[in-house]
């Protein structure tokens, strides 16, 4: 056995492509490539295959998050690596790839950490983490000899929600049986956006439980005037919306077959994904708790004319916010609006289950001409708003 240690072992270690795969009830397996440098010499093989603790930076009980003083003060052991059987260090830069498996051990501090490390990663975030072991090498002298830390590459696009789009259909709604609110509208109708998601993943997911706010990236303030629907004084604000997945979602016809919705799939509220596949499907939209407007008397400030009894919820700068943002953008020249979100859902890998908390930087909203074509609703002659029926503050 070659082993020569005249300085550091291992230092500037930083993991990528990292591919999660199919997970048992408690074991979420995973590879990723590794780089690092050292100063050392271990003949290839001459430890054999040798596994790691993978430990992430314990929260502080104040804030919450790791300290940036020493995030390794206390740690949470959330898996191990395991490095290949034909490991070996040369001085210089070294590449390897490794075998790595989460595990739940049954505590909520593991839970959180293990959340943690998904989330991070899916939202393309670096993460300090440490190694430390070898542990239950068959050599005991070498257990325990290495606590190192490293980086831990978030994946390279990080946008789950490839994008959105904005079309006559969704939001004029359509009737669903057997939804609930807030999903589903008093009127039996669901509304929303045609949304294009992604699994990052090598491995089949399902989300679930599935809720998120969006932001418009420059807020939006403005005035509405309608002669059916009437006037109103929307202030500034960049709320757009809030969207969870309900039953009802996967009947939106445009994204069936033949248009015509098997009824089976009325009671599914949640989308199925294969690996690194992308799959679309009606994302149901509803205002933030916080972005409803009331009037003096507590009751919702909903348009003055007609339009507030055909879409009966809602207060009518809500009503109008997705023809506002569109029209604004297209007075600007452009064919889309951007948007940021933050939300939490139920992630399924394989068996392995786990709740997430996943914000994303950018999401594009795009939107068909028929939005602002002046369509009727359930072919009344309620008209809907127009981009001439705007002005911008």
């Amino acid at each position: 056995m070659t082993v020569q240690v005249p300085g550091p072992f291992v230092s500037d270690m930083e993991t990528s492509n990292i591919q999660i795969v199919a997970g048992t009830q408690n074991t979420l397996p995973a590879t990723a490539d590794g780089v690092f440098h050292s100063a050392s010499t271990i003949r290839s093989g001459a430890l054999g295959a040798i596994t790691f603790d993978l430990q992430a930076p314990a929260p502080t009980p104040t804030t919450g998050s790791s300290s940036s003083k020493n995030a390794f003060d206390k740690t949470i052991t959330i898996g191990t690596v395991t490095m290949p059987s034909n490991f070996g260090v040369n001085p210089g830069i070294n590449y390897i790839h490794a075998k790595v498996a989460l595990f739940k051990d049954g505590t909520i501090e593991n839970q959180h950490a293990i959340a943690t490390f998904v989330n991070n990663y899916a939202m393309g975030k670096n993460q300090k983490m440490q190694l430390f072991g070898p542990v239950k090498h068959p050599t005991a002298m070498l257990n325990g000899f290495l606590t190192q830390s490293f980086v831990a590459s978030g994946i390279a696009n990080p946008n789950l929600v490839v994008g959105s789009v904005l079309t006559h259909e969704s939001v004029a709604g359509y009737a669903v049986k057997g939804g609930s609110a807030p999903t589903v509208a008093s009127d039996g109708k669901m509304r929303g956006a045609v949304a294009v998601a992604s699994n990052p993943f090598n491995a089949a997911i399902r989300m679930k439980n599935v809720k998120y706010d969006i932001y418009l990236h420059n807020p939006i303030e403005y005035k509405f005037s309608n002669k059916i629907w009437g006037s109103a004084t929307c202030p500034k604000s960049d709320k757009f919306s809030r969207s969870s997945f309900g039953k009802g979602m996967h009947l939106y016809k445009y994204l069936c077959p033949d248009e015509n919705c098997s009824s089976d799939k009325g009671d599914l509220d949640y989308v199925d994904f294969l690996p690194n596949q992308q799959v679309s499907f009606l994302s149901p939209a509803y205002p933030m708790p916080d972005q409803i407007i009331y009037k003096p008397n507590g009751k919702v400030d909903k348009c003055p004319g007609i339009g507030a009894l055909l879409m009966p919820d809602n207060d009518c700068c809500y009503l109008t916010i997705f023809f506002a943002a569109a029209c604004r953008a297209l007075k600007n020249g452009d064919a889309h609006f951007l948007t940021r979100t933050n939300g939490t859902m139920h992630l399924t890998i394989g068996d392995f289950e786990t709740d997430s908390s996943i914000g994303q930087d950018v999401l594009s909203f795009t939107f068909e001409p028929g939005l602002l074509d002046g369509w009727k609703i359930d072919g009344l002659v309620t008209e809907v708003p127009t981009c001439e029926d705007f002005t911008f503050l």
